[in-house]
């Protein structure tokens, strides 16, 4: 280990540029084993989780590319543009239901609008 080394050092007993060697040889060795072996991390990942751009349904107009973002229900649930790869997170706690596909009234936005709706009795935004 590295600590025993450096103690080994101020003890005399190892020459610091022979241990900064191997500490870099260690380490150089961890990094391209690392490197060879990274493909393998994508292959686990796949099956245990799948990617946004897979998942969820047409929901709702993006107002910047005006295509659907994908409603993923999460959690946290959220809106996902495949286009952009731009990720939308939604209120947690309630209910998300499509609109009239009105858009919205502020100047620039032009994303259509939902509907949030929380609590008992229910109340809606």
């Amino acid at each position: 280990d590295i600590e025993g080394q450096c103690n080994n050092i101020a003890k005399g007993l190892a020459e610091r540029d022979d241990v900064v060697r191997k500490a870099i040889d260690l380490f150089s060795a961890k990094f391209n084993y690392f490197v060879d072996n990274i493909s393998k991390m994508d292959v686990l990942f796949g099956s245990s989780f799948a990617k946004l751009q897979d998942v969820g349904k047409p929901f709702t107009r993006c107002g910047f590319t005006r295509r659907y973002l994908q409603f993923i229900t999460g959690p946290p649930p959220r809106l996902y543009n495949k286009t952009t790869e731009t990720v939308y997170v939604l209120p947690i706690g309630g209910e998300i239901k499509q609109w009239t596909g009105q858009n919205c009234p502020v100047e620039g936005c032009n994303f259509e609008l939902c509907l949030y709706s929380v609590g008992a009795p229910p109340r809606t935004f």
